[in-house]
């Protein structure tokens, strides 16, 4: 696969992700926010129905998007890996010379997959933090 369909496929699917990230954000904020202001254990009733909207939060915006950001960042890791390494070898090798074969593709690639693993780290912690608060 050439390196430009690879950037292609990875921007696109970024691009899916962060705008679930956007749209659903507000939404997992204000439930993670709820969250703080439950009434005690000790009055169960009262929290039936807060805890029932937060684990619908849960389970329909923040895990789904929490998998599907872990998804798109694991699917390229391993060629972003590989040109990351290949790199650190021909700058040992090189030195600062290797700047004159860059590539902004290849560049463009690597952080475009560095977005991705932030992105997916931002929505598995706050998965996590509703998750923890919803017990």
């Amino acid at each position: 696969m050439q390196m430009n369909d690879l950037l292609a496929a990875a921007s696109l699917l970024l691009t899916v992700v962060s705008v679930l990230y956007g749209l659903w954000y507000e939404e997992i904020s204000k439930a993670i926010e709820n969250a703080r202001k439950l009434p005690p254990a000790s009055l169960v009733e009262d929290r039936v129905a807060p805890l029932k909207k937060m684990r619908a939060t849960l389970y329909s915006r923040a895990i789904p998007l929490a998998i599907a950001s872990i998804c798109v960042a694991l699917v390229f890791l391993p060629p972003s890996v590989t040109i990351m390494f290949h790199f650190a070898h021909r700058f040992c090798q090189l030195g600062l010379s290797i700047f004159m074969k860059y590539d902004a593709i290849v560049a463009s690639f690597v952080l475009v997959e560095l977005f991705a693993l932030f992105l997916a780290y931002l929505s598995l912690a706050r998965a996590w933090k509703l998750m923890q608060k919803s017990r």
